[in-house]
């Protein structure tokens, strides 16, 4: 899911800890717990659904998260991974973040698009002891070379450039 875009694994493990309503609860409790308060999760998958809701503001508090985990790391961090088939056969899925792959010091990220959303990419790189996370909406298919550009920007910015702001912390 997090290698490539998976809705039906969403919903799978939505399924599994306790169904769509459950699981949906879990999420949006989750949100306002990171306070993320422009997101609102009516669906598992993020796929659009009517009063769903997000912002870039909260997709980099979201993924802010998941980076203090050392499996979210990893799996946004594959570049593929093999799944197993009958008889012996597999089957290799591979990232669609380009940048994994090309830009210095990039962790991973997650791209997507819904009709609603448009393209939308979160992700993070780091260098030295610096970590930048960006995260675009409602943007074009090819959104690549923009995030390359706020990657640079900032990483060239880091300490010429007063900070307009921080993430707010997640609530205790």
């Amino acid at each position: 899911m997090l290698v490539v875009s998976g809705n039906d694994a969403a919903v799978s493990i939505g399924d599994a800890i306790g169904g769509g309503s459950t699981a949906i609860a879990r999420m949006n409790a989750e949100a306002a717990h990171l306070q993320a308060r422009d997101t609102v999760a009516h669906t598992t998958n993020g796929l659009d659904a009517p009063g769903q809701t997000s912002s870039a503001y909260d997709l980099a508090l979201i993924f802010r998260a998941g980076l203090a985990s050392w499996r979210f790391r990893y799996y946004v961090g594959l570049h593929s991974a093999v799944f197993p088939l009958a008889n012996g056969k597999s089957y290799r899925i591979y990232t669609h973040d380009r940048l994994l792959n090309t830009y210095p010091g990039m962790i991973g990220g997650k791209n997507g698009y819904t009709i609603a959303a448009n393209a939308s990419y979160v992700g993070a790189a780091t260098r030295g002891k610096h970590t930048i996370i960006v995260a675009v909406m409602r943007d074009v298919p090819n959104f690549w070379p923009e995030v390359t550009n706020l990657l640079n920007w900032g990483f060239a910015a880091d300490g010429h450039v007063a900070p307009v702001g921080h993430l707010v912390v997640p609530l205790r």
